[in-house]
């Protein structure tokens, strides 16, 4: 998978009302972390809820099958 930045494209909503989770690079923190994009506020917050600004993003694997 390759980085996406957020200036070129954002996430598309897969359903109405939930948050996809995703991987997100913060270049002012220079670290990695699980974000979701609030698709009615155009945001993005981490796991607490917290808005965080990052530069690139991308889709998390799908899970493993068993």
């Amino acid at each position: 998978m390759d980085w996406i930045d957020v200036n070129e494209r954002l996430p598309e909503q897969t359903e109405p009302g939930y948050m996809d989770p995703y991987l997100v690079w913060l270049p002012i923190a220079e670290e990695y972390e699980f974000a979701y994009y609030n698709f009615d506020g155009q945001y993005w917050e981490d796991n607490n809820g917290c808005n965080v600004y990052p530069s690139h993003w991308m889709p998390l694997p799908e899970p493993p099958k068993m």
